[in-house]
């Protein structure tokens, strides 16, 4: 298996099953006074999609205008507007480059009116839920790319997440930590989107595989978490979710959620893993998902939880930027460092770390997803005083503030392997999972001592056939000499 790094020069949309379109700001409702107005403005780069609702009590004036024309309008002048509708309800869009006002003005029925103007981008706002710590920071894949005056994106269906880690040294500390949270806990997380489709509908599942790290005593477990991220609370229960664990409540705002843990164990640095969580199997009666990791003899996969569903059709983790989960999650692959649990953000007093992220593809090829950014979306742990940068093509994890616009890519970073850790375990899968890193030398070896066995077969061969052949002259010439010469059986002694 190769590792190709994926550079998204040429963007591609592909269709997707959704479960229904989410608009992704959804403003509270206003009451306009008769003869005022509200308005709201938005700048669209080259590739980008405004998409607004608008629903109101009574009759409004509903208008797009460019900036001379707002400014004329908000003066009490005459001015025009690239577009005008006497609605209660209406849905529209703006698609071409520019700086727009769009403008809700209640001058037709002459009483008070209530509105509501809902409205997302394609793709969608990456920044809308964070813009500055504390946040989720490591490397995030969104599938977006976003220029200095325009923005490509793309889909991707994929059938495994991977996860690459190397820490040198970490310390977190929060004086007022969550009930049941370590004061000085942290987590690393690789958190996924799956999306499952029947033949009636579809769903969306929030896949976690998390380490979580006791800082203050080189401690730290693994465990899994999976929601259901298609509407908010989310709904689960230990006959919709089965595995090694079971489904806990969490609270009336998030609902239920299925986990699993495996540890504690101890680390030293430089410490080393590899995060997997696979998709292992779609029947028509349900998903099988795979959470595993690897500490340097092979992929521990330490649980398979199975998603019952019936009727599924399809079912593939999904990076998507044109829609949103029903809860308003993002469909993208995230790396990153936060509190340890129950919505915590922490302040690190160190940190520094390397990361990158794998995909696997259907058609069985790995890829290393291109732009990546520094900050995550989905997860509500969340980190103050860590910042992500870019260097020769690896993501570097440091105490920093607010690099929240950079965008790059990351390769995998040098790992470090305890010879001895779980080798009796280890040994019976080792031939079986290999680290990607390692895979394509291994294949390249692997090749080179093929073909020098089958040329040394060969040499055999050919030096056999030139003696049979000497041998075979030497007797014509023989013959040729004692024709009438009988041979005599020898008695051997």
């Amino acid at each position: 298996m190769r590792l190709i790094l994926i550079l998204f020069l040429a963007f591609f949309i592909s269709s997707i099953v959704s479960i229904a379109f989410v608009y992704q700001f959804n403003p509270e409702k206003i009451t306009l006074l008769p003869n005022y107005y509200d308005c709201f403005s938005v700048n669209i780069v080259k590739g980008q999609v405004y998409i607004f609702n608008v629903t109101a009590s009574n009759l409004v004036t509903i208008m797009i205008m460019d900036p001379q024309d707002f400014y004329s309008f908000r003066n009490g002048y005459s001015a025009s507007s690239l577009y005008i509708k006497v609605s209660q309800a209406e849905t529209f869009e703006i698609s071409d480059p520019g700086s727009y006002y769009i403008v809700i003005y209640n001058n037709v029925s002459g009483e008070d009116v209530t509105v509501k103007v809902d409205y997302t981008s394609i793709p969608v706002d990456l920044y809308y839920i964070r813009q500055s710590l504390p946040a989720p920071i490591g490397i995030v894949y969104y599938g977006e790319y976003n220029g200095s005056n325009f923005v490509n994106y793309t889909t991707v269906k994929y059938e495994e997440a991977i996860g690459y880690a190397t820490l040198y040294s970490i310390s977190a500390y929060n004086s007022t930590p969550p009930a049941q949270v370590n004061p000085y806990g942290a987590s690393l997380q690789l958190n996924v989107m799956l999306q499952i489709n029947t033949e009636m509908s579809s769903y969306q599942f929030w896949l976690q595989n998390v380490i979580t790290f006791i800082t203050s005593g080189d401690y730290y477990c693994i465990d899994d978490n999976v929601w259901n991220s298609t509407l908010r609370p989310s709904l689960l229960t230990n006959s919709s979710v089965t595995g090694n664990g079971a489904v806990y409540f969490s609270d009336e705002q998030h609902g239920y959620y299925y986990g699993y843990t495996v540890g504690g164990f101890n680390y030293t640095f430089p410490f080393s893993v590899i995060l997997h969580i696979k998709l292992q199997n779609v029947t028509p009666n349900g998903v099988i998902v795979s959470f595993g990791y690897n500490k340097g003899g092979g992929v521990i996969w330490y649980d398979n939880v199975t998603i019952h569903v019936n009727d599924v059709t399809s079912a593939y983790m999904l990076i998507d930027p044109m829609n949103m989960t029903g809860d308003n999650h993002f469909y993208d692959l995230e790396l990153v460092f936060g509190g340890e649990s129950n919505g915590e953000y922490t302040y690190f007093n160190s940190l520094n770390a390397s990361l990158a992220l794998a995909m696997e593809l259907p058609n069985g090829n790995y890829v290393y997803p291109y732009p990546l950014y520094t900050f995550g979306s989905d997860t509500e742990e969340s980190a103050d005083n860590l910042q992500t940068v870019f260097v020769n093509g690896h993501a570097y994890v440091t105490l920093g503030n607010d690099n929240f616009y950079t965008q790059g890519a990351s390769a995998v970073p040098e790992l470090f392997f305890p010879n001895t850790e779980n080798s009796l375990t280890n040994q019976s899968i080792e031939n079986t999972t290999l680290s990607l890193q390692n895979t394509e030398n291994s294949l390249t070896n692997q090749s080179i001592e093929d073909i020098a066995l089958g040329l040394g077969i060969i040499i055999v061969i050919i030096a056999v056939i030139i003696w049979a052949l000497r041998k075979l002259i030497r007797w014509m010439k023989r013959l040729r000499k004692h024709k009438s010469h009988r041979f005599r059986a020898r008695r051997r002694r």
